[in-house]
């Protein structure tokens, strides 16, 4: 079977075989699980990857111009100095500052591209996780702000951080059951997640067990938005109006 077919291919298919696909745009997906699995969000970060790499390569590029442009600017305006140690001794000057400007320019751009790379890794690792609950596009954020990385051999490492922002003895793994096992979240665990206590419930949001005079005010407003049916389950078992 092909990973990726058109609408054309996809119709000649039977009726089982195209539940084996998701529809993307005028395409049509091969659904396929398994961590290795090429999916539509690993696709998207090797898209992304691609295009960070393709930036540098152009900045590389266009860098490279520059020096062989400023070098031959260097020649012309000595050869203009004609001996003057004075014109002579400024031209050097004025290229050096100019070198010392490429350079605080350059270190700030990589600077930047780490920042962006850093903050890559823990976007990743926290969509991760947040595909644990029926509402991962709100989730994921909030799971980030636990989340750090430090440069190791010129990748980065995510880790959990504790409550000061500092890298904390959790691994990954332990901080994805803490978050899974917050009762004020549990309303909106998926029921597949296989968290630590909060994995059973309805699919769609609202673990056994959970009061919604329990839950936050803004939990509530999100398993409204998920999961409207569950919230009026909730509601009505404690006599609110939904």
């Amino acid at each position: 079977m092909q990973y990726k077919i058109n609408s054309e291919d996809f119709g000649r298919l039977s009726e089982d075989l195209q539940k084996e696909y998701t529809q993307d745009g005028d395409n049509y997906i091969l659904n396929i699980e398994g961590d290795d699995a090429p999916t539509m969000s690993k696709i998207a970060d090797l898209e992304k990857k691609r295009g960070i790499e393709a930036e540098h390569r152009k900045n590389a590029e266009k860098r490279e111009k520059e020096a062989a442009d400023r070098a031959a600017q260097l020649q012309k305006d000595l050869e203009a100095a004609k001996g003057d140690e004075s014109k002579i001794e400024q031209v050097r000057k004025d290229y050096q500052a100019q070198l010392d400007k490429l350079k605080d320019e350059r270190a700030k751009e990589q600077q930047e591209f780490k920042d962006r790379e850093k903050k890559e890794e823990i976007r990743k690792v926290a969509e991760k996780i947040s595909q644990k609950f029926t509402v991962p596009d709100i989730m994921v954020d909030q799971i980030a702000q636990g989340l750090n990385a430090r440069e190791v051999d010129g990748k980065f490492v995510v880790h959990p951080v504790d409550e000061n922002g500092k890298e904390s003895l959790e691994s990954v793994a332990d901080y994805e059951k803490r978050v899974l096992d917050k009762p004020e979240w549990k309303a909106i665990i998926k029921v597949d997640s296989g968290s630590g206590g909060g994995a059973s419930g309805n699919r769609g949001g609202g673990a056994s067990g959970t009061k919604w005079s329990e839950m936050s005010g803004e939990d509530q407003v999100k398993l409204r938005k998920a999961n409207p049916e569950r919230a009026s389950v909730l509601m009505k078992a404690e006599g609110f109006e939904p």
